[in-house]
């Protein structure tokens, strides 16, 4: 039985991260038309916009509509709304993917969290390539910000 729940485990992840790719692919890849004439017809990304406005915490939310997911992908808006805290946690993930490569800028830190965060990851790898790693054998191979639960390193 532990086998079996193991594998499940496997096949579950590899869903997951299936879906998240798919919601990434959306945030990404999601346009709009304008209402301008043809001519002068250009093309608008509105979670594009959104996700620079989160990487530059000019914004703390990503508001996505299930109607526009439904026009690229129905399977993917029907599980939404089977499942929305699951969903919520996929999107936000998938987000959380994205947002390094929207940064055009270097981000000014906004709170007392942020300073917090970006001094305990500096501490972090500061253990990670430090001398008492060398006792032990290799310094510890994962990042620093695999120490952290997802849900505090995100800020959206």
């Amino acid at each position: 039985m532990a086998g079996t729940k193991s594998g499940g485990d496997k096949l579950g992840r590899g869903d997951y991260d299936a879906e998240i790719d798919k919601a990434a692919a959306f945030l990404e890849g999601f346009f709009s038309s304008s209402s301008l004439p043809s001519d002068q017809a250009a093309k608008r990304f509105p979670y594009r916009e959104q996700l620079t406005l989160l990487a530059h915490r000019e914004a703390c939310t990503l508001r996505v509509d299930l109607d526009e997911v439904s026009e690229e992908d129905p399977v993917l808006a029907e599980a939404a709304c089977e499942n929305a805290p699951r969903y919520q946690r996929l999107f936000a993930d998938a987000a959380a993917r994205l947002l390094p490569a929207f940064k055009q800028r270097e981000i000014v830190h906004k709170d007392a969290l942020d300073v917090y965060l970006e001094h305990r990851l500096l501490l972090e790898g500061r253990r990670g390539g430090g001398g008492g790693a060398g006792e032990r054998g290799a310094p510890q191979a994962r990042p620093p910000q695999n120490n952290f639960p997802p849900e505090l390193m995100r800020r959206l």
